[in-house]
């Protein structure tokens, strides 16, 4: 799992629970806008705890954690991390623990609870007794690891001990007391706890490698703390670490894996721990460490003896006892390449390169039925590979025109063997010198995610090296390539291109893992006016379609200080449209600085509708002179015709710095129902502004008469003309006298 786009997904989920329960507060039960927001939840949740079983939040000193690690503090001061801290405290609460396996009723009847106000909770029995009423066993509160629970969950709290303390105490490079130090001992007879510590320890080795040791060891090192911390606990703690490690990227899997196994967590208790896995998990486990064995075998850097090492686990691996009952022969017969094991190791050279040149010779000829029941995948793609190396381009070409024509097969066997094969060559073809290609292959790919219609592990290999290929293409400004790819995705999405469930949801992750900061940095960035601009706005509206990328957009909104790059994402988000709406009307109910606060009314204008109207109208209570503006021509741009009845009853809301241009927007949209209030107002004055301000309101409301043209303000415009008294300062000016003949003048030719 990786730690940074898992943040983001649970800060996605933040925004989506606080526009539940802001709905629930607003709109009465049963209403369509809370049933919907508690969908999105579950949506959400439903893909988070595909990668983690509990998802994780907790307050400490008033910082939020997600998983036991804290946000940055840029995090922290998000408008929607602030409302959620707000939320747990209005309930006294100081962690939730969303769990798999989560129905949609109880995230109902959770929304619905804390929707409620603390006290009124607290009323009826308290927050724990409301759970236990409304039967959510799957949302747990007060159950995290800095919180008191139980006897090791309490531990981490009352040392004042971090993860990454702990985890640098056990290498010896943080200094802990004795009482401390038997107080870790104790929290490690919990394995959970364990992992989530040696995680901590492993990032931080990631982020800071120093002098000392290099990574590996470093690595190895902390295992065999953990282990040996463990005392008699240690096989379980190793179990529950390995089950962390493959987690990892691969880069720490090989800081392990190439060193010898006994002496970071000894043979038995490694085939042990791969014998619990369930077959489907050891299947993708075994194609794993296939893979990191091919790495080494590639990569000089990599001495004999750590070639040998990662030899020797995938052995391991391999010679496990086939586990019972076997599946009947029909399931096997329905493996997809990526589930068969690569030739046996007994098979010559010469007898696999001939294997290969036949394959290869047979589809050059147009023979699909070659790939029916090959499975040297990584052979075949190492040879064309090479060939491209070479220059053979003729060659290769005519293999890949070969293998595109085998997607179109109406066996599956051979369409995902083809794609598989297609997949292994992008791969292995390098970035720089082979682009061009890469980019043909990635198209031949993109066909066969429009032309399957079930998912497989070969589909979903594909859709993620596509959305890899997308990334690279980005980064290197190859913007029509990846639209290519964005297309298909969008696509599916949407539904325009109908797939089931299983696909869209697989799409769907795919976008919003795409648009990284690093992604959003090249898109947002200043771009020259010719047609790389223009191939970046499409991209924008292809890339950013996930609720969890439309949150980071909006979090780059409040954060950038450039002002060009807060006109590219306000163009974006209008662009997007109606998906925004909830996560733009969410924050701007949590407010923000001025200048966020008005990129969001300004928004709300754009993509908003008439149900946004109160929202809006609220923002005229704003300080802020600059956002009470955006908001009086957001509500024109949603709905003209109810725009001069807000204006007219929110006159005094704002300040007479702004006064004057509601009363203008009244005159313009030609409210007559303003007339009775704005003689009122040249009759009474203006309390608290000054003479030059109440002439120039004055004037306003004289010049907004005249464009309304009703004659009723014909008899209140002439009283204000007499009233020049025997002195003119006890009178009306000059200035006002001439607009209220000039609003007669203009009322009398309407009539």
């Amino acid at each position: 799992m990786n730690t940074s786009d898992f943040q983001q997904k649970a800060l996605g989920l933040i925004n989506l629970i606080n526009a539940a329960i802001t709905n629930v507060r607003l709109y009465p039960p049963g209403s369509a806008l809370i049933r919907n927001s508690v969908q999105r939840m579950g949506q959400s949740v439903t893909e988070m705890v595909q990668e983690i079983d509990v998802v994780e939040y907790a307050e400490v000193e008033k910082k939020l954690l997600i998983q036991g690690e804290a946000l940055s503090d840029r995090d922290q001061k998000k408008p929607q991390v602030v409302s959620f801290l707000r939320m747990l405290a209005e309930h006294g609460l100081r962690s939730i623990s969303i769990k798999k396996g989560l129905r949609e009723g109880e995230l109902a009847a959770f929304v619905e609870i804390m929707g409620t106000a603390g006290e009124e909770v607290k009323a009826g029995g308290g927050i724990k007794q409301a759970f236990q009423d409304r039967q959510i066993a799957h949302i747990a509160i007060d159950e995290q690891i800095y919180v008191k629970l139980d006897a090791e969950r309490t531990l981490a709290a009352e040392m004042n001990l971090s993860d990454r303390d702990i985890a640098a105490a056990l290498v010896g490079q943080q200094e802990v007391d004795s009482g401390e130090m038997e107080k870790i001992r104790e929290m490690f007879k919990d394995a959970t706890m364990v992992a989530r510590i040696f995680k901590e320890g492993v990032r931080q080795i990631l982020k800071d490698p120093g002098d000392d040791a290099p990574v590996p060891d470093a690595i190895g090192s902390l295992i065999t703390a953990f282990t040996d911390m463990a005392g008699p606990a240690a096989g379980a703690n190793a179990k529950e670490i390995l089950n962390t490690l493959l987690e990892m990227e691969d880069a720490v899997l090989l800081s392990v894996f190439t060193r010898n196994i006994d002496e970071v967590f000894g043979e038995s208790v490694f085939a042990e721990f791969m014998e619990s896995l369930e077959k489907g998990r050891l299947n993708g486990v075994k194609a794993r460490f296939r893979h990191l064995q091919e790495m080494v075998s590639e990569n000089d850097a990599y001495a004999p003896s750590q070639g040998a090492a990662i030899d020797h686990v995938l052995e391991i691996i391999e010679n496990l006892p086939e586990k019972k009952p076997q599946a009947p022969l029909a399931e096997k017969s329905l493996k997809t390449p990526s589930e068969t094991s690569p030739p046996s190791p007994a098979v010559d050279r010469e007898t696999r390169i001939k294997r290969l040149t036949g394959v290869l010779s047979r589809l050059l000829k147009g023979d699909a039925d070659a790939l029916t029941g090959f499975t040297d995948v990584d052979g075949l793609a190492a040879v064309v590979a090479q060939m491209a190396d070479k220059g053979k381009q003729f060659t290769v070409d005519a293999v890949i025109e070969k293998l595109g024509a085998g997607l179109s097969s109406e066996n599956k066997k051979i369409r995902d063997m083809a794609a598989a094969l297609l997949g292994k060559i992008e791969a292995r073809l390098d970035d720089d010198t082979h682009l061009d290609r890469k980019v043909e292959l990635s198209r031949k790919l993109v066909q066969y995610l429009k032309n399957e219609s079930e998912i497989s592990d070969v589909y979903e290999k594909i859709a993620r090296q596509l959305q890899q290929a997308a990334q690279q293409m980005i980064l290197k400004e190859k913007f029509d390539a990846a639209k290519e790819i964005l297309d298909v995705f969008q696509g599916i999405y949407t539904g325009s291109l109908e797939k089931n469930d299983a696909i869209t949801a697989l799409t769907e992750n795919m976008l919003q893992n795409i648009s990284t900061d690093e992604i959003l940095d090249i898109l947002l960035k200043d771009g020259a006016t010719d047609d790389i601009t223009h191939q970046k706005k499409d991209i924008y509206s292809l890339i950013i379609m996930g609720a969890t990328t439309v949150e980071r957009l909006l979090d780059r909104l409040y954060e950038t200080h450039n002002r060009a790059e807060r006109s590219r994402i306000i163009q974006v988000v209008t662009k997007i449209g109606k998906p925004a709406v909830a996560s733009v009307e969410e924050r701007l109910r949590q407010g923000g600085p001025w200048f966020y606060a008005r990129n969001l009314v300004l928004l709300m204008g754009r993509i908003g509708d008439r149900s946004h109207l109160k929202l809006l109208e609220s923002t005229f209570e704003n300080e802020d002179l600059r956002v009470q503006r955006e908001a009086v021509f957001a509500i024109q741009a949603i709905d003209p015709a109810a725009t001069g009845e807000i204006l007219l009853r929110n006159l005094y809301t704002v300040g007479p710095e702004n006064m004057g241009l509601l009363i203008s927007v009244i005159g313009m949209l030609k409210y007559d129902k303003a007339v009775p209030k704005f003689l009122e107002m040249l009759e009474l004055g203006f309390s608290a502004v000054t003479k030059k301000e109440k002439n120039a309101l004055m004037v306003k409301i004289c010049e907004a008469l005249g464009k309304i043209g009703h004659p009723d303000a014909i008899r209140g415009l002439r009283n204000l003309i007499r009233s020049k008294g025997f002195l003119s300062f006890m009178g009306v000016d000059l200035e006002v006298r001439e607009a209220a003949e000039a609003a007669i003048k203009a009322i009398k030719k309407k009539g």
